[in-house]
């Protein structure tokens, strides 16, 4: 990348990195390594738009891209030598400052995690589903669907709305466990209103239009099968409901296994200062400083070794 800068742009030591990160995210990918992975992947978008000369500043979106490259694999070698837990939240400035250098907009930590785990059960094969008894029952649990939505909506008994509403997806999680992202949405829909009723997890604007759209799917279930159903769920609607269920602090038995079930319990920031492991990930050590910028991507061998350590 140095050399990249140095040499007037030369797009062949630049496509040179880009193939290099291209390796280097497709192995913390398969070890699920989500917070190195998404940088990786930052990284990779970083050199392609100053490949691509589309930037107007190329040197503001270098910079970003050198201090990633220093922190990058000095923080896997950490995660192994100290067998410290991959904290996504620790790389997020990291992220955003690539991100802001090629003017997209900055990313919330959960983006981190919630991004590949949804897609990675979007690509899930279907399996064990009885398609016409859970067409029937979406057919028979709508119109109560209705009046607790009307309920909730209008305000008029919310929290009998709110919890008819979680005994219908309660009603269905048995019969979508082989369709893993529908599985998810009513599991954790089912989850969100147990945390409504409870208070771990505020009425918004955002979770009516939410559960609006789960409706949606409901319908679609019920009129046209399980293919039209999938067809109107987006993994982004999972990815907002897990969202909601992270960040809801109760001991409830519903809630927490969700949690579990999806692994997330560490993907959001809080207010405490970091801890001494934390400080440690994130301080580069005076061999990275030295050596890292200058070769880590132009040095095919020191890659390579990366690689073979990981």
């Amino acid at each position: 990348l140095e050399n990249y800068m140095e040499d007037k742009y030369d797009s062949n030591a630049l496509a040179l990195a880009m193939s290099h990160l291209s390796q280097v995210r497709g192995v913390l990918q398969m070890l699920h390594l989500f917070g190195a992975a998404y940088l990786a992947k930052e990284m990779q978008l970083s050199a392609s738009a100053l490949l691509s000369a589309d930037l107007e500043n190329p040197q503001e979106a270098a910079d970003p891209l050198l201090d990633a490259l220093i922190l990058l694999p000095d923080y896997i070698e950490k995660l192994e030598t100290s067998e410290a837990e991959d904290l996504p939240i620790l790389l997020l400035k990291n992220i955003n400052n690539l991100r802001h250098s090629r003017g997209d907009a900055p990313i919330e930590e959960a983006d981190l995690v919630l991004a590949d785990l949804v897609q990675n059960m979007v690509a899930q094969r279907i399996t064990d589903i009885d398609t016409h008894k859970l067409q029937a029952l979406a057919r028979q649990i709508r119109p109560k669907l209705q009046k607790g939505l009307l309920k909730w909506i209008s305000g008029s008994d919310t929290p009998n709305g709110v919890q008819i509403l979680g005994e219908i997806f309660g009603d269905l999680v048995p019969y979508v466990k082989g369709v893993p992202l529908l599985h998810g949405v009513f599991k954790g829909a089912q989850a969100i209103t147990v945390g409504i009723l409870d208070g771990s997890i505020q009425e918004e604007p955002q979770i009516k239009v939410l559960i609006g759209r789960i409706d949606k799917t409901i319908k679609e279930l019920s009129e046209h099968g399980l293919q039209a159903a999938i067809k109107v769920v987006l993994p982004e609607h999972l990815q907002d409901i897990l969202r909601l269920v992270a960040k809801a602090q109760t001991d409830n038995q519903l809630i927490t296994e969700v949690k579990t079930d999806y692994g997330l319990d560490n993907i959001f920031s809080n207010d405490a200062k970091p801890d001494d492991d934390e400080r440690f990930l994130l301080t580069p050590n005076a061999n990275a400083i030295s050596g890292v910028r200058a070769a880590a991507i132009m040095d095919q061998q020191l890659l390579g070794d990366f690689l073979n350590l990981h």
